[in-house]
């Protein structure tokens, strides 16, 4: 009996369904360059009624947050944002309004395109430019958008250009940039130059007179903040000026906006510009003989002879802090600050700096989180301790470290190889065996679907089979790359994980029976030292604390009752 022919069979009811791509959309618009039909709420828009008619596009979301971000800067949050979901799989396709939305960098784009993108099997739709990665004609239009890429990019190097034109010019006119105006000032019909505003400008005199009769930063602040003056960033925010809503909460005073207030010497009417260059995030603070300065520019709040004796009082008191003599009792390890860039305050997590006390010819140091030592005194608060001695947190934090180095000197030697050292290089193995599994799972699927390419070519399978069959070989790939990329990322955490539980065994070796404490034993244990104002309170988070779990000993067993 005649063969009969396969090419004109029907697909089966059971076909596999075509797939469906989760998708986030994307949106983004640089305020100075803000149109309406570029805004946010209009790109989102676009991309829900593309969306629409899309059976194969599941549109789960459309990241809307990155107003005012540059095209040039991918620090964005909701680049962030939309790069995360690619790389834990839940964003299978990325839709824009056009490609200058996602970058207006070439390299960078270009490298999102072809290689991020293809690499994580990741779709890329751009509306405008009638773009789809995955349609038929997508290599015929890559031309187009290379060049589309590149346009681009020499739109927004020849603007920035431009704008630093704009702005230099301005400078050397004596007129003033954009932004906010300086405090105590409001920007002038033409915006080009400063009239004094009368409500603020009083304030400023204010706080020029109080310094002069010997008050110091953190008193003005206090009594500015006891007064109800507000500060200026809710001022700018009720006077309109400032948009964000993080300014419409209460803001207290807080003593480095009073100093800069009083060492502003835009306060005499000069005005100065070009203090620093910023380039990108890069930003420079340029020479005082390159300044810009224009005499007379505006009218001024203080005069020279004021300003100038209230800056020689912040000089003389600087240099007396300075110049201050060691006393005898003053320790060798307290001259160096030994937990510099470790001291937070736990109620509002803001840094603790240290200050120096003086009595009675003695000098000792403690730590004291100013913005809240202001505010609970201006909210009356008198009881409980605002600062705390270094020599309260010194004896906490020696006696935590050495509880740690001894834990790990107790598990060290063959205690180590033979309990947690085994049970981690068992995982390893575990790991590469799965590894070296999806591998081979990877390279099946790829052969099968190598194979019903020529039984295609060869009329084994007709069109619909060749279809069923080309859709299972590469969801079964995609399926052991996703695993596969799954099982190298536990091996790249198990020798990471091994190269720290290495590194605490050397250091609590190093520094195992150490008398005193310095600053190099405090940078390599300790992460972060919280104090809590009004209390005495002391929270000691150690690093290493994770390796001992990992080889075996729990922190409550060991002793180390610190934050983890």
């Amino acid at each position: 009996m005649a063969r009969k022919s396969r090419k004109n069979k029907q697909p089966e009811a059971a076909a596999v369904k075509a797939a469906v791509y989760a998708s986030t959309g994307y949106a983004r618009i640089s305020v100075d360059g803000e149109k309406s039909e570029d805004s946010i709420e209009n790109q989102a828009a676009l991309i829900r009624d593309y969306v629409r008619d899309k059976p194969d596009l599941d549109l789960k979301d459309v990241i809307t947050t990155d107003t005012g971000y540059t095209g040039t800067d991918f620090d964005r949050p909701g680049y962030t944002e939309l790069m995360a979901g690619i790389l834990d799989g839940s964003t299978r396709c990325v839709i824009v309004k056009d490609l200058s939305r996602l970058g207006r960098t070439y390299i960078e784009v270009g490298e999102l395109l072809f290689d991020t993108f293809p690499a994580y099997d990741v779709r890329f739709i751009s509306v405008n430019d009638y773009y789809d990665s995955f349609a038929d004609d997508a290599g015929r239009k890559k031309l187009v958008i290379l060049f589309k890429n590149l346009v681009n990019h020499v739109y927004s190097k020849d603007l920035g250009n431009k704008i630093r034109s704009v702005k230099a010019l301005k400078r050397k006119n004596g007129k003033r940039g954009g932004g906010l105006p300086l405090y105590g000032y409001a920007p002038s019909e033409d915006g080009q130059s400063y009239v004094i505003d009368k409500e603020t400008a009083e304030i400023v005199r204010l706080i020029f007179n109080m310094r002069r009769e010997g008050y110091g930063t953190l008193k003005i602040a206090n009594h500015l903040n006891a007064t109800g003056t507000l500060s200026p960033s809710n001022y700018y925010y009720n006077k309109g000026m400032a948009k964000a809503e993080r300014f419409a909460k209460k803001i207290r005073w807080r003593y480095p906006q009073v100093y800069r207030i009083l060492t502003e010497e835009q306060y005499t009417g000069r005005l100065i510009q070009g203090k620093t260059n910023v380039r990108g995030k890069e930003v420079t603070e340029m020479p005082r003989e390159d300044w810009i300065t224009h005499e007379n520019a505006f009218p001024a709040i203080i005069d020279s002879a004021t300003f100038g004796e209230v800056r020689d009082i912040i000089l003389r008191d600087n240099g007396q802090r300075k110049g201050r003599q060691s006393s005898p009792e003053r320790a060798s390890a307290w001259d160096e600050n030994i937990l510099v860039g470790k001291m937070y305050c736990s109620r509002c997590g803001k840094a603790a700096p240290r200050l120096e006390n003086r009595r009675k010819g003695a000098l000792t140091y403690s730590y004291l989180c100013y913005y809240c030592n202001a505010e609970l005194k201006g909210a009356g608060v008198k009881a409980g301790n605002f600062t705390t001695p270094f020599t309260k947190i010194e004896t906490a934090v020696t006696a935590a470290i050495r509880t740690l180095v001894t834990a790990f000197a107790e598990f060290d030697g063959p205690a180590a190889a033979n309990t947690g050292g085994s049970a981690l290089a068992e995982k390893r193995r575990i790991s590469e065996r799965e590894r070296d599994k999806y591998v081979r799972e990877r390279e099946h699927a790829e052969k099968l679907l190598s194979a019903a390419y020529t039984h295609h070519l060869q009329g084994v399978l007709d069109s619909n089979e060749f279809e069923i069959a080309r859709r299972r070989f590469e969801q079964d790939g995609a399926s052991a790359t996703a695993n596969l990329k799954r099982a190298e990322s536990a091996l790249r955490e198990f020798d990471k994980t091994a190269a720290r539980r290495n590194a605490a065994l050397l250091n609590a070796r190093k520094y195992c029976g150490f008398e005193t404490l310095t600053k190099e034993i405090v940078t390599v244990f300790v992460r972060r030292i919280e104090i809590s104002p009004g209390s005495d309170e002391i929270a000691i988070t150690l690093n290493f604390t994770d390796c001992l779990d990992d080889m075996g000993i729990r922190t409550e067993e060991s002793g180390v009752a610190v934050n983890a």
